[in-house]
């Protein structure tokens, strides 16, 4: 063979090598990485539109920025590389990204931003606010993730903002009116742990259904409410996972089960913000989406109002996304609930009291997970 033919030969290898590697990756990156594993983004991002085309863009230079944020934005196979890239990092000891601790056992667990700050500035808010609807008002406070599982933490970070959000719970609970009942729901939830049974999802900021459950009838016996006796049909939605999933997606990560529960002795209705009534609280309809969380009440509302078979009682209840599934327990002990998101609020809607008053309740229930505490939004009574 001569020498310009070993050449070429070696130039068609080369060549070869080449096109199977390409053919390698694309088979990979098209096909068996999708099929690995279903990335659940829940809370798609904003996303930046096709920049428009013209010669003030094009001489100024806003086009060319502006497509090239585009384009990384919707390049193809966008969130199966933001978790390879996540997965990497995890393999690589990586145990806390963006502010998220990943346990040994596959617990998403964010920082708290629970500061004592917030928790002065709360206090006053809810304080005014009971002194203006005129009824009593209870604070149901429930412990972020990162408070109860510490224990699954790396021990350098068990006891830093975890343990001042525990602490900044009991400075809130000595700030508040006496027209306050400040209850912390760190006993009953301890309680569902120690039991075996799981009282927060793995890759999800909420309780589990169990945990709400458990909450509710602690609830219910340190307020004298009524404890029905029901025989729940519990019914089960495969394949869930959460909000802080979708900021840290990665391979290989355990979904959870979501559980909801069903009295089949219970007759509802339920108005959502206006619309039409329904009969059930469960929108079964979520279960087949990213986001099943939303299977109670079909996500955050504005404000519901909810009508059962349940003994006579009448409550409004102001809370985060916790009371959702906590909601579902309270109407099979009383029988007219009308509850509000404030987060949900406009603001030409009316004040919280004045909702209270018209409603005509009896008592207040405030939820929220001490995460909230800090939102702004949820003092704005």
């Amino acid at each position: 063979m001569e020498k310009g033919d070993v050449k070429k030969a070696s130039s068609l290898m080369m060549c070869a090598v080449f096109v199977v590697f390409l053919l390698f990756f694309a088979v990979g990156y098209f096909f068996f990485i999708p099929s690995v594993i279903y990335i659940p983004i829940i809370e798609q991002e904003q996303r930046h539109s096709l920049p428009e085309l013209s010669l003030q863009s094009i001489t100024d230079g806003s086009f060319e920025s502006g497509l090239e944020v585009y384009m990384c934005e919707n390049i193809t196979q966008r969130v199966e590389l933001i978790a390879l890239n996540y997965t990497v990092n995890k393999l690589l000891g990586k145990t806390s990204q963006k502010g998220i601790h990943i346990t040994h056992d596959g617990y998403f667990i964010r920082d708290s931003h629970f500061t004592r700050d917030d928790a002065e500035r709360y206090a006053e808010e809810v304080s005014n606010f009971a002194d203006d609807c005129g009824v009593q008002v209870d604070l149901l406070i429930v412990p972020e993730a990162g408070i109860m599982l510490r224990d699954k933490l790396d021990t350098d970070i068990q006891c830093r903002t975890f343990e001042e959000a525990d602490m900044n719970v009991g400075y809130l609970s000595e700030l508040v009116s006496d027209k306050v009942n400040v209850f912390y729901a760190k006993e009953p939830i301890q309680k569902v742990i120690d039991s075996g049974t799981q009282a927060f999802y793995r890759t999800d900021h909420h309780w589990t259904t169990e945990c709400a459950k458990s909450v509710f009838e602690w609830y219910a016996e340190k307020t004298s409410l009524t404890l029905p006796d029901i025989e729940y049909e519990i019914h089960s939605v495969p394949g869930f996972y959460g909000h802080i999933y979708s900021l840290l997606p990665m391979f290989f990560i355990e979904s959870d089960e979501l559980h909801y529960y069903i009295n089949p002795k219970g007759k509802y209705q339920v108005n959502c913000e206006g619309s039409s009534y329904t009969d059930s609280m469960i929108h079964y309809d979520q279960a087949a989406h990213n986001d099943k969380y939303r299977i109670f009440f079909g996500g955050d509302q504005k404000r519901i109002e909810i009508t059962s078979n349940a003994p006579k009682g009448n409550i409004m209840v102001i809370h985060d996304s916790f009371g959702r599934s906590f909601l579902t327990f309270l109407a099979d002990s009383c029988s007219d609930i009308c509850s509000i998101d404030l987060r949900q609020k406009n603001a030409d809607d009316k004040n919280a009291a004045q909702q209270c008053r018209e409603f005509g309740a009896d008592r207040v229930l405030i939820i929220l997970y001490t995460e909230s505490i800090n939102d702004k939004r949820m003092g704005s009574f």
